[in-house]
């Protein structure tokens, strides 16, 4: 939040929100494009959402 504030950037917080809730849904996607499971396990253990 403090890198929204220093540059201006208005709504910081549900920009966040809204990418996180994207990344949280991300398996969704990757079933879409026929992700190799052992891609998808990879991705998934290297995501942080919060």
């Amino acid at each position: 939040m403090t890198l929204a504030k220093d540059n201006s950037i208005k709504k910081g917080a549900e920009i966040i929100e809204a990418i996180n809730a994207t990344i949280k849904s991300w398996k969704k996607y990757a079933d879409q494009a026929q992700l190799r499971t052992d891609l998808k396990e990879k991705i998934n253990s290297n995501l942080n959402t919060y």
